[in-house]
């Protein structure tokens, strides 16, 4: 399978958009991205004195430029584990999970959330868990794997995925992998984003979430997923095969909609709270009469 046939190329499931992006934007694939210059897009892990050392793909200096490829749609599983497998020959490429806007052309990695560069609210059916160091047993067979990592996201464990070894995967300590799914229904990447930030918590400032080893930043606007594998030096590779491809049935979303829910609940509360405490002070700044 070819990553980037010609008729793919730029194509995108919003063609119609414009400056005047529309709130909530479809984006049923995935879209992938080169850094400026082809440079790699790939960590390095390097073996020095017993420990493994890793130099991230991003510059050490200045924002990383993007510079969007293609788009392509993800009609079932197996063809986001054939793009997925594509992307390995690829080490210039990497996958972004908000909807880039290429009639804009290059954009720095280190932009406003709000930017017009990108949708500001993008509708997806990719769901992509990025595992950090979970306290897992790296050594299981990777559906038992999957299926802890769902269970212990409060998701149906017996649904289908990609399963994906990361760059420091039987390198660095714990569980370190990515967990692909489709949903059964679109959902607000912003959700996606904020539902795993609850999960993960504030581990830095001693207050953990249920699910620490959970990162929130693969759905940040212009937040690389790198799809290629490690470059490896002064040891093996311990996971030569990187993608394993777990039958199931597409991932009921139906957690993340009901923490949306609350949240936004809980907002429309605050803001008649807010509303209230105004009125009462302006009341009073009026001598009680408004």
């Amino acid at each position: 399978m070819d990553l980037a046939p010609p008729h793919y190329a730029l194509a995108h499931p919003y063609a119609s958009a414009t400056t005047d992006t529309p709130p909530l934007i479809i984006h049923p694939g995935l879209t992938w991205a080169r850094r400026a210059g082809s440079q790699d897009a790939c960590k390095t892990l390097r073996l020095i004195d017993e420990a493994w050392t890793s130099t991230p793909a991003p510059p050490a200096r200045g924002p990383e430029v993007l510079r969007v490829a293609w788009m392509r749609p993800v009609a079932d599983l197996g063809g986001l584990h054939a793009q997925l497998v594509a992307a390995q020959a690829h080490p210039d490429t990497h996958a972004v999970l908000a909807a880039l806007r290429p009639d804009l052309g290059d954009v720095a990695r280190q932009v406003r959330r709000d930017a017009q560069t990108f949708a500001r609210s993008t509708s997806t059916r990719i769901l992509c868990l990025d595992i950090d160091g979970a306290p897992l047993d790296p050594h299981l067979d990777v559906r038992g794997l999957a299926s802890a990592v769902l269970w212990a996201c409060g998701l149906d464990e017996r649904a289908g995925c990609v399963w994906q070894w990361s760059a420091s995967a039987g390198l660095k300590e714990g569980l370190r992998a990515r967990l692909w799914c489709l949903l059964a229904r679109p959902v607000a990447a912003s959700a996606l984003r904020g539902w795993l930030a609850h999960l993960r918590g504030e581990p830095t400032k001693g207050r953990p979430g249920a699910v620490p080893w959970a990162d929130p930043s693969t759905y940040s606007a212009s937040q690389p997923v790198y799809t290629a594998p490690p470059r490896i030096v002064g040891g093996a590779d311990p996971y030569p095969v990187r993608l394993v491809l777990i039958d199931g049935a597409p991932l009921d979303p139906g957690p993340v909609e009901a923490w949306a829910l609350r949240q936004a609940l809980r907002a429309r509360i605050d803001a008649r709270e807010r509303e209230a405490r105004a009125a009462e002070a302006r009341q009073r700044a009026n001598g009680g009469c408004e």
